[in-house]
């Protein structure tokens, strides 16, 4: 058990060496440690939504009133996002190229020194990232909607439902990808 009454929204697992992050309410951020769960001190008492990590020393956290936070290794600390919408997902490639989404329709994305707000052809509540790397980008969210990062612009993708999307993840095949929602939604794309 964690020892946490918050709830707990996200996890993040390292594909190589680290520990697991979990987020939740309250700003709520746990690490494991060997078989148990430790409270790193996130300095916030927001809604912490999803958690993402380029690598174990590397990890972001979005969440209510366009609060992102980064640690380094050295602790938590509050980035500037320039929203107050609630933020709900956080991916990137690299260290100058993260993207970050939530409610009203906001996407930003993260160049290494500053984050900033991109156009997208439709603002809808958005649920999930995932990219391959910072030319191939997904969104998803409210409305069965998908968009696709080309490196250069946002553009629509057709899809069959118009249910809320909430997770995507690459796909088993090479060069696809798939699409959680809602009412049982599980959506299988090709890049």
């Amino acid at each position: 058990p964690s020892g946490t009454q918050a709830l707990l929204r996200s996890m993040w697992v390292p594909r190589v060496g680290g520990a697991a992050t979990i987020v939740g309410d309250r700003g709520e951020i746990l690490r494991q440690e060997g078989s148990g769960w430790v409270p790193e001190n996130s300095g916030a008492n927001t809604f912490l939504r999803w958690v993402f990590g380029l690598n174990a020393a590397d990890r972001f956290a979005v969440g209510d009133e366009g609060l992102i936070l980064r640690n380094r290794g050295n602790g938590w600390a509050a980035m500037r996002s320039g929203t107050g919408f609630r933020l709900r997902a956080v991916w990137g490639s690299g260290t100058n190229n993260l993207f970050a989404a939530g409610d009203g329709g906001v996407v930003l994305r993260f160049d290494g020194v500053r984050w900033y707000p991109m156009e997208v052809p439709i603002r809808v509540e958005w649920r999930a990232l995932w990219g391959t790397g910072p030319r191939d980008v997904y969104l998803a969210g409210a409305g069965g909607v998908i968009l696709h990062f080309d490196g250069a612009a946002w553009r629509q993708l057709s899809t069959p439902t118009n249910q809320l999307l909430l997770s995507l993840r690459p796909a088993a095949a090479s060069g696809a990808f798939q699409v959680v929602g809602v009412a049982t939604i599980v959506l299988d794309g090709k890049r």
